[in-house]
C-alpha cells in the first residue's frame, strides 16, 4: 500500500472513531446539564427560608452569579430592585445567599456564615458582613423621592454661568438602544432635551446590573443635582460607570463627577472608559453632623455616547 493511500485511511479510521466518541461527549454534557438543573420544589424551599432569613435590609444573593436570572423569577418580590442591582456589599448587615453545586460568591468571601439550611438541591446561608457600615443618605432614593432639585449650566463647561432649572416630567420610560446606554427612565428631570437625571440601570463592563442615578454629561455644560438640607456622616461614597457598550472600547472621553457641600468642594472623581463600576470615596468627618446642601456635578469635554450613571451615599 502506498504512503497516500495510508495516510487516507488512517484519517478515515479517525474519523469514523471521532463521530461517536463526539456523541458520547455530547450525551455527558446532556446527562449533566439535566441533573445540574434544580427543581421547582428546591426554588420553593429555598424561597421560604430566605423570607424566614432576610430582614428588609439584608441583601439577598445567588451563587453561582449564572443562576441570578432563574433564581430572579422564582423569588419574585423578595428581589427588589436594589437587591437585584446593588451597589456595594459593605452596605447590608448580613446577606443570604442561596447556592447551587456549593457555589459561592466572592464578594461575600470573607462574611461569616451564622446558619446554613439545606433546601432540596440548594443551600440557603445566612452570612454576616464583617465591613458593613451603615448607610445614613441614600442619594438614589433621595432622587426617587424627589426631594432634590436638578439644573444645568450651559454659559460655559466651567460651571461659571447661570444655571437653568430642569423640570420634573412623567411618562414611560424610553429604551436606550442597543448600543445606546442606559434605559431613559419615565420619571425623571428633564433638562430641555439637553440631558436629565433619573433613576435607572446600569450594566457595567462585568454585565452586572446596578441602580444609579443615570445623569448623562450636557453638551457644552454642567449638570447639577442638588441635595438640600442633608445632614453629613463620616464619608460621601459611591460607584460610577457607563453603560457597557459606551466604554468597553475606550475612546470616550473622561467623565468628571465633583461632589460640594454649601459651595466648597468635597471632593472629584473622574471616570475613565475601561474602569467599569468604580468607587470613590471622600472622608467628610470634619463636616459631619452639619446640614447643607450637597451637589453632585457632572460634566464631560465631549457629550458623544457618555451614558453616564452613578450612586452615592453618606454613611
Amino acid at each position: 500500500m502506498t504512503e497516500p493511500a495510508k495516510n487516507g485511511r488512517s484519517k478515515l479510521i479517525l474519523l469514523a472513531l471521532g463521530v461517536p466518541l463526539f456523541g458520547l461527549f455530547e450525551l455527558g454534557l446532556h446527562f449533566k446539564q439535566t441533573h445540574d438543573v434544580v427543581d421547582e420544589s428546591s426554588w420553593k424551599m429555598a424561597k421560604e427560608q430566605t423570607l424566614a432569613f432576610a430582614k428588609p435590609e439584608d441583601l439577598v444573593i445567588f451563587a453561582p452569579r449564572w443562576i441570578e436570572p432563574v433564581g430572579n423569577e422564582h423569588f419574585g418580590d423578595v428581589m427588589s430592585l436594589e437587591r437585584a442591582a446593588f451597589a456595594d456589599v459593605s452596605r447590608y448587615p448580613h446577606a443570604v445567599e442561596v447556592s447551587a453545586h456549593g457555589a459561592s460568591r466572592k464578594e461575600l468571601a470573607d462574611w461569616k456564615t451564622v446558619t446554613t439550611k439545606h433546601a432540596g438541591d440548594l443551600d440557603v446561608f445566612l452570612k454576616e458582613n464583617p465591613h458593613y457600615r451603615p448607610v445614613l443618605v441614600d442619594f438614589v432614593k433621595r432622587l426617587a423621592e424627589r426631594t432634590a432639585t436638578v439644573g444645568v449650566d450651559d454659559a460655559s463647561n466651567d460651571g461659571s454661568g447661570e444655571e437653568t432649572s430642569c423640570g420634573f416630567v412623567s411618562g414611560s420610560a424610553q429604551t436606550g438602544g442597543l448600543g445606546f446606554g442606559t434605559a431613559v427612565p419615565g420619571q425623571r428631570f428633564n433638562c430641555g432635551g439637553r440631558t436629565f437625571a433619573g433613576v435607572s440601570i446600569v450594566t457595567d463592563l462585568d454585565y452586572k446590573p446596578h441602580r444609579c442615578i443615570a445623569a448623562p454629561p450636557s453638551p457644552n455644560g454642567v449638570l447639577r443635582i442638588h441635595f438640600p438640607n442633608t445632614v453629613l456622616g463620616d464619608v460621601v461614597s459611591g460607584h460610577h460607570a457607563l453603560y457597557v457598550e459606551a466604554e468597553r472600547h475606550r475612546v470616550g472621553t473622561p467623565v468628571d463627577l465633583t461632589v460640594s457641600f454649601d459651595n466648597e468642594s468635597i471632593g472629584r472623581a473622574t471616570h475613565t472608559d475601561g474602569t467599569g463600576w468604580r468607587g470613590f470615596e471622600f472622608p467628610t468627618d470634619s463636616l459631619k453632623g452639619k446640614t447643607g446642601d450637597v451637589v453632585f456635578s457632572i460634566r464631560s469635554a465631549n457629550t458623544q455616547r457618555r451614558a453616564y450613571c452613578f450612586e452615592a451615599v453618606i454613611q
